[in-house]
């Protein structure tokens, strides 16, 4: 899966001169934008701090793990503003949503012959697809095995990546983790769905930040 993100993500670039032309903005918010989910729907940085501190669906035993997330969250942000200020990370054109779940594969072989689902497609940093992808292997009960399989893949095919992507790859891992729990308070607060959804994976996704650091 790694060395077909790669090579995706190489066809992308090269495509991304031809749909600039034609779409200048993406149509999905940038995962360094991490609130755009909640903004989307009405609501603001500020309403998702508050919904993570009182929102009565996230007390109880799941609460320690919420405010942990919070506290990630805001810890990110600052990384955020890091990256920014010191030039951003290379960007390009994403798929946005590349992992496990959204390859078919040839079981005789275990080669990847297809990637689908691209509605998440945007302009991003180009090692977000990377990030994306590792996303899911942290959350493995021993995740170490996976992430150099998948790296091991990826860079095999991507002599492109410098140095400063490398450097801030966990922070992009954990960035499309957190921005995962914004997406289900943003869909709490709009009525599409219950923020149960949110507090059924709090602790799984605290322990992926948490491995990851």
């Amino acid at each position: 899966v790694g060395e077909a993100t790669a090579e995706l993500s190489y066809c992308l670039q090269l495509a991304e001169g031809e749909v600039r032309s034609q779409f200048q903005q993406s149509p999905q918010h940038q995962y360094r934008n991490i609130f755009g989910s909640l903004v989307d729907k009405g609501g603001s940085k500020e309403s998702f701090y508050h919904e993570m501190e009182t929102n009565p669906g996230l007390q109880g035993a799941v609460k320690p793990a919420v405010l942990n997330l919070a506290n990630m969250i805001r810890d990110v942000e600052r990384q955020l503003v890091i990256i920014e200020n010191s030039g951003g990370l290379p960007e390009t054109l994403l798929h946005g949503d590349v992992h496990y779940d959204n390859t078919l594969c040839d079981l005789s072989t275990g080669r990847v012959t297809g990637i689908i689902d691209f509605e998440f497609a945007v302009f991003d940093w180009r090692f977000m697809e990377a990030a994306v992808g590792l996303s899911k292997y942290v959350g493995e009960p021993n995740p170490l095995p996976f992430v150099v399989e998948y790296l091991s893949g990826f860079m095999r095919r991507a002599d492109w990546v410098t140095d400063k992507e490398i450097e801030w790859l966990p922070t992009l891992i954990k960035l499309r983790v957190l921005e995962t729990v914004v997406y289900f308070v943003a869909r709490a607060v709009s009525g599409e769905d219950d923020i149960s959804q949110l507090a059924l994976r709090a602790e799984n996704y605290a322990k992926r930040v948490t491995w990851i650091e």
